[in-house]
């Protein structure tokens, strides 16, 4: 018996020495203890204990008492503060007046015969540490034919609330704008904005980085909402404002070049089967002398009749503008409106901002880089004139 209980007794020391030492161990993700999918779910009895035994008593405690801002990924739980990587893209419509303000989440999706109906999933009833507290629906509301009259990204360092209150200021200012500008009182019901999320990726460093390989036209997730964005206005034809600002400037000018391309690939055909033979005749009658027969003279004229069509086509559905530009060439297919602030010193290291050239738009000598205050304004009161010529 004494040598059971001594053998039992070094089963039990060698079981302790195997156990993880929460001192030393690294802090696991919640996904690795396979206790529960985020933070905020109630934990009790070997759950508990398993998580206290894993991550400390502390840091138990504080899991088990916060609920979540957001129904996000486990993986998100453990960004830094600042690193919103996680709601990157994600979209806001913004509508109603200021006193009855309501913000939504909206999921884009696309039937089988191309129609494209948004759903908004949930509504931001506040927000907690820059993120916004989403109170989700039962079942996704349908909007059935709504389509975004007015839509917005933000720049770079903007988190969740701020851009999401810049696309309030936005709606504020347009509002505004329509509502003076008409005899009548305005139906502010009539006008929301579709505001794109471009998330804030934990420091200047990183967000330094996503501009870069903007501005070598890598494409992300929010470029590609802006590049639906475009092509749902022109598939629908009905016109559509797409305002940027800052590292959105970048993103959307990226938009505004796959959007003309796949266009113009789209109108080949067509003008093809319209032109190709008087094209073909046309260059057979032409000595160039640069040694390209006709036909391939004919395809080159094709392409560059596609896209001078294509420009046509972009220009009649959307409306583009860039505030704090940070686009050094902006796209020759799609002419965007510039808004400069004199004291801007953020963009205009990095934009183009020749007056002689861009026709760019003063907000002010002393006007700095922020949208709220410095562009909301200005930009409400170019996307009010061009609503009411639609």
């Amino acid at each position: 018996m004494e040598r059971d209980v001594s053998n039992h007794t070094s089963r039990e020391r060698a079981s302790r020495a195997n156990r993880p030492n929460p001192t030393v161990e690294r802090n696991p993700s919640l996904s690795d203890t396979g206790l529960m999918p985020h933070i905020g779910l109630p934990l009790q009895g070997r759950d508990l204990v398993q998580l206290q035994r894993l991550i400390g008593n502390r840091a138990a405690t504080r899991i088990i008492t916060t609920s979540p801002p957001l129904s996000v990924s486990t993986k998100s739980l453990q960004r830094k503060d600042n690193d919103f990587s996680d709601v990157d893209s994600k979209q806001f419509r913004v509508s109603g007046g200021k006193t009855d303000r309501k913000i939504e989440v909206v999921e884009r999706t696309q039937k089988r015969n191309g129609q494209v109906v948004y759903y908004a999933t949930g509504e931001v009833t506040g927000f907690r540490g820059k993120r916004p507290i989403i109170q989700k629906y039962d079942t996704p509301v349908s909007l059935g034919n709504w389509y975004p009259a007015v839509t917005h990204i933000n720049g770079m360092a903007v988190t969740p609330e701020s851009g999401i209150n810049s696309a309030v200021a936005l709606l504020d200012a347009v509002n505004d704008a329509m509502g003076s500008a008409t005899d009548s009182a305005f139906d502010q019901s009539a006008i929301d904005v579709l505001y794109t999320y471009s998330a804030q990726r934990g420091g200047i460093v990183s967000d330094l980085w996503d501009c870069i390989k903007g501005k070598v036209r890598v494409n992300d997730r929010a470029t590609g909402k802006q590049v639906e964005i475009m092509l749902d206005a022109i598939a629908r034809k009905k016109r559509t404002t797409v305002s940027a600002h800052s590292r959105g400037t970048i993103k959307t000018d990226n938009a505004v070049r796959k959007v003309h391309k796949k266009i113009t690939r789209e109108l080949l055909p067509s003008l093809r089967k319209q032109h190709y033979n008087a094209l073909v005749k046309k260059w057979k009658n032409s000595d160039t002398g640069i040694g390209i027969g006709p036909k391939e003279l004919a395809e080159m004229e094709l392409f560059r009749m596609a896209e001078q069509e294509a420009k046509q086509v972009m220009d009649r559905y959307i409306q583009l503008i860039y505030a704090g530009n940070a686009v050094q060439y902006p796209s020759s297919a799609l002419k965007p409106t510039l808004f400069v602030g004199g004291l801007d010193f953020v963009s205009m290291s990095v934009g183009s901002y020749t007056k002689l050239i861009s026709g760019a738009k003063s907000v002010g000598k002393f006007a700095g880089h922020g949208f709220n205050k410095n562009y909301s304004k200005a930009v409400g009161k170019q996307i009010a004139q061009d609503l009411q010529n639609r």
